[in-house]
């Protein structure tokens, strides 16, 4: 995966990944039932992109906490695959990630004020 040296996976993705979806456990429910609408308003129905909604934030963080970085390069590479065997178009897998991304955010920045960095006035 370019761009993604695997000192830097430990070093500066891991943790605070692992952290933000901890955060993100309290509102598994709340968040998988707005990203659920997202993707109908796509034409998506959530267990064609993810086997489990709602999504488990707190094992995808000690997933994550336990993971390599070849582990997880394997792992989004395994995805990519499945989502192709399904006949996910990219472009919207893409929305729906993004959306999924989108949803969260009001989440982390909520929790972690001071970690976050929006770019919005």
């Amino acid at each position: 995966m370019p761009g993604i040296s695997q000192r830097r996976f430990y070093s500066t993705i891991r943790k605070p990944s692992a952290e933000a979806l901890d955060i993100l456990a309290a509102k598994s429910e709340e968040i998988s039932e707005t990203w659920k609408r997202a993707l109908r308003a796509l034409n998506l129905e959530p267990n064609v992109l993810l086997p489990a909604v709602p999504i488990d934030f707190a094992r995808a963080a000690d997933q994550f906490r336990g993971s390599t970085y070849t582990g997880f390069r394997r792992w989004i590479q395994d995805f990519g695959q499945t989502l192709a065997q399904r006949g996910v178009r990219l472009d919207l897998a893409v929305a729906a990630l993004n959306r999924l991304f989108e949803i969260c955010i009001p989440s982390l920045i909520h929790a972690a004020p001071k970690r976050a960095t929006p770019s919005w006035p």
